[in-house]
């Protein structure tokens, strides 16, 4: 008992810094690891709803399956750059959730209430291809606004 005494007497408070230190390495490294997964996650959104408005974009004229294929490979390309590893789940999820926020923006449940004349034209030909209206590229801002007041097409795919 003496010898305890005496080592914890000679030593004692380097063996609690000790463990302070440890503790409070073990607690930093949580805490990165932490970040990094918030960081990562806000980064991966972020990239996936640049991705959707890019394919919305550049690729108005394709069906939902081939703009799907297109999303996915655009993300998986994009995360890659940002040393960013996903499963493929992931990378679908994301793809689909940066999707339905997209479309949200311009449904006309949504868009109840705002008036139509205060979007610019791309979010106008936007919502005009969301729910389904007919458009068809290179319509001037009348003839957009002139199918608002026809009944949306059955059966669109976006």
């Amino acid at each position: 008992m003496e010898f305890i005494l005496e080592i914890l007497n000679t030593y004692g408070m380097e063996i609690v810094g000790a463990i302070f230190t440890a503790l409070a390495g073990v607690l930093g490294m949580v805490a990165s690891k932490l970040a990094t997964k918030y960081v990562n996650t806000k980064i991966k959104r972020q990239i996936a709803r640049t991705v959707v408005r890019g394919i919305e974009q550049a690729y108005m004229t394709l069906d939902g399956p081939a703009k799907l294929d297109k999303g996915l490979k655009a993300l998986a390309d994009m995360l890659q750059a940002e040393s960013i590893t996903v499963t493929d789940l992931e990378l679908r999820m994301l793809l689909e959730d940066a999707l339905g926020e997209f479309n949200d923006v311009f449904n006309y449940e949504v868009m109840e209430g705002f008036a139509v004349e205060d979007l610019d034209d791309d979010q106008l030909r936007q919502f005009l291809q969301m729910n389904g209206f007919a458009y068809t590229a290179g319509m001037t801002r009348e003839e957009m606004l002139a199918a608002l007041g026809e009944e949306p097409e059955a059966g669109f795919l976006i």
